[in-house]
């Protein structure tokens, strides 16, 4: 009996040792079925003893069956399960990870230890939306951030104001574009549908790293990178159309007559129509309805948008990639069927990055080196209309005009208005009728027709853009990074317009020769970066210090002519024209009374811009409980006085995760934040044109000079104004006595989320000693998206109260106002005679 037990536990021991000599195999994957590579696979209790993912997810470690295994990659939730043989693991993506992580300039960090204002849109809040450009993917979906479109040309660029106007100057944020710097048209370069995440740096603490660039807020864009597994191409197609939502309503043709009399009889004048409800217009036609309807004859309905977006993504154990391709293109509700209002992009972009080592397991010093290349092209075509001017422009005509004047003009007054201008190369429709002339029949001044303006030839421009950036990041020892990074962005632009009739529209708007015109310019901008970063938790401490360098030039040129009399009106070019130098005109006695220039050229370098700069910040952590994080920076900029070559921008701010303290644990099922913040911070502008602390000269133009009967121009100069070396950047000073952000769970909708965040704020903008303090109180309300701030201030520089309203509305309320949760909020705003009332129900 007892050989008998000790035989069976011989054979149990050996096959115990084969089992473990050969390991236990298995296959990681994600939700997907993709294999994640480079997974982790460890003994629970024995990290030493453990293996790692293949490319096709496969692992072998070596445990004894039943042993507890932990199995963990970064993005996804850790799980621990019982090893057996032919396992097959299935990781899920940590989105809350992924949310809780926020960019905040050189560097990330976790929500839950952020107490400096800051709004992120993410990649999943941009899905299934149509966006043209980068700044467009803020609309609706940031509080505090106000974007508004200047026109809606095209491609035009839209205007964002973070809370507000911050200064004088450019009121423009700072944009950082994959940590490099851009104007609001390098958003363009961006395809939205590139975009990982956008962060909106609201406040001077938070912007502060950022100093003589930041007043007006800083808005971090950051774009997409490959996912771990094997190679995903996403291919996305839309198709829309635009149409005008809404015409102004104006008079019909009697209503118009009407007023029209009204207004003669009224001046003690003859009425101006006969009958006003039986009219005939004058081409002798009987006037029947509306009339001439200028906006539906000038609105193009249904104006095409259509996009194409490609990408290939993926990423190893050693590479990370994603490349795509972007085509947009867009027509204009007005003008866009003419062809005349007109927008194309096509962007191209490639973000690598590869792992030459990492030897982190082996060594604690000089373990892990990444390098990133990153390049990015755009190319767009563009032509555009006067879009805003009241005066002339399509639409404005169209609004003014009387719904009595017809399009065109026919028969004997068509051939009187033609034997009138007959110096001009009068517009006329496919039947060969001239377009009607407003001046020609009535009092008309400045006013044109707009269906004749289509039928001229477009202004059409172009640009190019390369962006590229190259990176490394070296693990210098345990938790202490160096980061550097050289980043460019090569542009070329230009422009071509031609007019190639003796046109007349109105008495300013008229040309009585033809002309060519091009201009072509460039600029290079680059930046280098150097960075040190050091992250360390022990215990419940934590801590984050960031060291940095930071240097920044611009310069480019410019070249540009414009020549008269085109040869061959099909050539429309420069160098297929024939104008003189200068044209004379003189009284009878040949004395010369007026000159004009037929030919001009321009060219020059813009001006060079610099910056240089050095910053850092420390910050702390108690168990996300406690608080604090200090930033300075220091600015030298070549837009500044020689007595101010330099300036320095700090700010600090604490916070108290009061959801980590004990006393509320019995709480967390209906309140998840609950936190405490104050801050203070300075930022700076240094937006404004260059070398205005000094008296440079001008040439050309009022500076020269004609002598003599034959008017023999000479060359000449002045200065252009006053020296001030004193000139210096404006600052924003902004503190944040105390906020309280709540996040109570109301269950008011699908996704129950709702937040309040209370703040008591002071503000005070410096210019060259002028003062201008703004204190008061803020609120901020969100649920479920709906985000609306009410802001009570008092402005003591001009003894003004007032209320600003911000609302982040997205697509499930957004424009429409009777929904139950949008009517609550805006009942709830104080209107200016004090009436308003917050709603419970």
């Amino acid at each position: 009996m007892k050989k008998s037990r000790y035989l069976w536990l011989l054979l149990a021991l050996m096959v115990s040792m084969v089992t473990q000599a050969q390991g236990i195999m298995g296959t990681v994957t994600d939700e997907n079925g993709e294999p994640v590579i480079g997974a982790s696979v460890v003994e629970k209790g024995n990290p030493q003893n453990g293996s790692i993912t293949d490319f096709d997810g496969n692992f072998n470690v070596k445990v004894n069956e039943g042993t507890t295994i932990v199995i963990s990659y970064i993005g996804y939730l850790t799980q621990e399960l019982r090893a057996t043989p032919g396992m097959k693991v299935v990781l899920k993506e940590d989105a809350q990870t992924l949310q809780d992580v926020v960019v905040i300039g050189y560097g990330v960090q976790k929500k839950s230890v952020v107490t400096a204002s800051i709004a992120k849109v993410s990649a999943e809040d941009l899905d299934g939306k149509t966006r043209l450009r980068a700044d467009d993917a803020l609309k609706g979906l940031a509080a505090g951030v106000n974007v508004t479109s200047a026109s809606g040309q095209p491609g035009s660029q839209s205007m964002i104001r973070v809370r507000g106007t911050g200064t004088i100057n450019d009121t423009n944020p700072l944009y950082i574009i994959d940590g490099m710097p851009a104007d609001q048209y390098g958003l363009e370069s961006v395809n939205p549908n590139d975009i990982e995440s956008i962060e909106v740096l609201k406040e001077a603490a938070s912007g502060a790293i950022y100093g003589a660039r930041a007043a007006n807020g800083v808005i971090l864009v950051t774009t997409k990178k490959g996912k771990l597994g094997k190679a995903q191409i996403n291919y996305n197609f839309s198709y829309g159309w635009q149409s005008a939502w809404k015409k102004r309503d104006v008079t019909g043709a009697t209503d118009y007559a009407i007023l029209q009399n009204e207004k003669y009889v009224n001046g003690g004048q003859t009425p101006l129509y006969a009958d006003p409800y039986n009219l005939t217009d004058a081409n002798g036609q009987k006037i029947t309805g509306f009339g001439t309807d200028w906006q539906e004859l000038l609105f193009n309905d249904n104006a095409p948008v259509v996009q194409h977006d490609v990408s290939v993504s993926g990423a190893s154990e050693k590479v990370n990639y994603y490349l795509s391709l972007g085509y947009y293109t867009q027509d204009g509700i007005v003008g866009g069927n003419y062809g005349k209002s007109n927008y194309d992009r096509l962007t191209i972009r490639s973000n690598n990055q590869f792992n030459v080592f990492d030897d982190s397991k082996e060594r604690s010093f000089l373990n892990k080196l990444d390098i990133s290349a990153n390049l990015s092209y755009m190319r767009t075509h563009s032509t555009g209309i006067d879009a805003n001017s009241t005066w002339g422009s399509p639409l404005g005509s169209a609004l003014y005009l009387a719904p009595t004047l017809p399009v065109t003009l026919t028969g004997d007054v068509a051939q009187k208005m033609i034997d009138r201008y007959s110096a001009y190369d009068l517009y006329r429709d496919a039947n060969g009728d001239p377009y009607t002339i407003p001046g020609f029949i009535g009092s008309y001044q400045e006013q044109n027709n707009p269906i004749a303006l289509m039928q001229q030839r477009p202004g059409r421009g172009w640009s190019h853009k390369f962006m590229p950036k190259f990176s490394i990041d070296l693990q210098l020892w345990d938790n202490l990074k160096y980061h550097f990074t050289w980043s460019a962005e090569q542009s070329f632009w230009g422009s071509e317009s031609a007019t190639t009739e003796k046109f007349y529209f109105s008495g300013n708007n008229n040309s009585d020769h033809t002309q060519a015109q091009s201009e072509k310019a460039n600029s290079t901008q680059w930046q280098i970066e150097n960075t040190l970063t050091y992250d360390k938790e022990f215990g419940k401490h934590s801590i984050g210090v960031v060291l940095g360098q930071s240097a920044l030039k611009y310069k480019g040129d410019y070249l540009g002519a414009s020549h008269w009399n085109l040869i061959n009106v099909n050539k429309p070019y420069v160098d297929y024209t024939t104008g003189g130098s200068i044209e004379t005109t003189t009284d009878e006695k040949g004395n010369i009374i007026g000159v004009k220039s037929l030919v001009g050229g321009w060219a020059g370098p813009y001006v060079e811009h610099h910056l240089a700069s050095l910053f850092g910040r420390i910050s702390y952590n108690y168990d996300e409980r406690y608080m604090f994080q200090a930033t300075v920076r220091r600015d030298g900029s070549s837009r500044f006085g020689s007595n101010n070559k330099y300036g320095v921008f700090p700010s600090f701010y604490i916070g108290w995760n009061i959801m980590k303290e004990e006393i509320m644990k019995d709480n967390r099922d209906w309140l998840s934040n609950l936190k405490f913040r104050a801050s203070w911070g300075k930022n700076g502008n240094e937006n404004m044109p260059d070398f205005r602390y000094t008296v440079l000269t001008t040439t050309g133009g009022t500076s020269n000079y004609y002598f003599g009967r034959q008017a023999v121009m000479n060359y000449g100069s002045k200065a252009n104004g006053l020296a001030n070396e004193n000139l210096k950047w404006e600052e924003s000073e902004h503190m944040i006595a105390a906020a309280i952000v709540i996040e109570p769970s109301l269950l008011l909708l699908d996704e129950p989320t709702t937040a309040l965040d209370v703040t008591i704020q002071a503000q005070i903008l410096a210019l060259l000693k002028k003062l201008n303090r703004e204190t008061g109180m803020s609120m901020l309300l969100i649920s479920h998206n709906l985000n609306i701030m009410r802001r009570l201030c008092s402005r003591i520089a001009v003894m003004q109260r007032g209320i600003l309203v911000e609302t982040g509305f997205t697509e499930d309320v957004y424009g429409n106002p009777q929904h139950p949760y949008t009517r609550q909020l805006i009942d709830a705003i104080p209107t200016r005679e004090g009436r308003g009332k917050w709603q419970n129900n």
